[in-house]
């Protein structure tokens, strides 16, 4: 899946849980809040802001240049003296903190150590963990001794999983891993793929080449060059014959041919001709594919519903989906990205017009947006909260 719209630190991520009527208003270069009718509920003041989660949103202060949070009366709970980073809370109530890290080469925050802060402010998980993934069913992957290389990606160290306590419920003995998906998560040691559960029980032998999530009870594995698809058994379902696989969403899964794609269901018959260039899963009944360097939307019996004629698509999300028209050029002086992104609904019809240098994917509504170089928020109305 093409994924295109934002880098991390350009872009603060939203939240999981927003409080209702809290938007990051912005005012010039300063944030504060405001509510959907764009009325002023915490003054601009801030360099930064984030959606409230837990009851907090996570700011930079203008004046001292420090990163804290604020509650919904705009006062400061805590602010982050210890840290050089910081995200947001998350579902466990948790925020991510690090000390000592810096920008990676697409502006992802990366190295240092990194622990996790509680609501009020409190180190609950220590600060010395290399890299962290996402909360998956409940665990984190939390990677041990990994270091920079020479193009400024971290690598290496051992890979084991938390709980929200911070207790090790897998050991760092793993040199690769997913995240949590149907109980199961893929890992990888001495180079091979397998499956373990959350008892660290090896569910499926360590024998794969690359491997997928499970989805819809069966994951994409690559044997001997190619993909197919196995149970939770580890029994093959659908033989190892794709160049590439995706997993399942809505009972059909994208396999690619030599340079074609198209889509299976889970008996493994061909149900949508592989035919295009690219294509995305199915969600919310559509998909998105590309032929020709164009990209359009199928349903499930392969027509296409909306024509390929944008430059890039996103999946649907909540009844939306983020689009693209325009080109890349290379030029002397480098790469010059002249798309520009706007929203459609399953008709096709455009309910936000392509004038964004950049779209984050919306959630609850809301989404984070660049528009002539700086980042503002819209609603999916197409509304604009802020003041230049």
């Amino acid at each position: 899946m093409k994924k295109f719209f934002f880098l991390f630190l350009l872009f603060p991520l939203l939240q999981y849980s927003q409080v209702k009527n809290y938007i990051p208003y912005r005012d010039g270069n300063l944030w504060g809040f405001c509510n959907e009718q764009k009325q002023i509920l915490i003054k601009p003041q801030f360099t930064s802001a984030l959606f409230f989660s837990c009851g907090m949103s996570r700011v930079k202060l203008d004046i001292s240049d420090k990163w804290a949070f604020i509650d919904t009366t705009g006062d400061v709970r805590f602010y982050l003296f210890n840290y050089d980073y910081g995200y947001g809370f998350e579902r466990d109530s948790l925020a991510l903190v690090n000390i000592g890290g810096q920008i990676s080469p697409i502006g992802v925050y990366i190295g240092g150590n990194w622990g996790f802060i509680n609501t009020l402010g409190e180190l609950v998980i220590d600060t010395k963990y290399n890299q962290c993934g996402n909360l998956s069913e409940g665990l984190r992957g939390v990677n041990l001794g990994s270091k920079y290389n020479s193009l400024g990606w971290m690598e290496g160290g051992k890979w084991g999983f938390i709980d929200s306590k911070g207790n090790e419920v897998i050991p760092n003995s793993y040199d690769d891993v997913g995240e949590f998906h149907e109980n199961l998560v893929k890992v990888n040691s001495n180079g091979l793929w397998g499956f373990i559960d959350k008892k660290n029980k090896k569910t499926i032998a360590f024998i794969y080449e690359e491997a997928g999530n499970f989805s819809e009870g069966l994951a994409p594995v690559k044997f001997n060059g190619k993909w197919g698809y196995i149970d939770k058994g580890g029994k093959i379902i659908i033989n190892c014959k794709y160049d590439n696989a995706k997993e399942f969403s809505e009972g059909f899964a994208a396999v690619r041919v030599n340079k074609n794609m198209g889509f299976i269901n889970k008996k493994g018959a061909t149900v949508i001709e592989i035919k295009y260039d690219a294509v995305n899963s199915f969600s919310n009944g559509l998909a998105s594919v590309e032929l020709n360097k164009k990209f359009g939307f199928i349903n499930k019996k392969g027509e296409i519903i909306i024509a390929l004629k944008y430059d890039l698509a996103d999946d649907f999300s909540e009844g939306f989906a983020i689009v693209a028209e325009g080109e890349i050029k290379i030029e002397n002086s480098g790469i010059k990205d002249l798309r520009k992104y706007g929203v459609i609904n399953k008709l096709g019809e455009i309910i936000i017009p392509f004038k964004y240098e950049s779209i984050q994917p919306f959630k609850n509504d809301y989404s984070f947006v660049l528009y002539n170089r700086k980042l503002g928020v819209i609603n999916k109305n197409g509304s604009e909260y802020w003041n230049n």
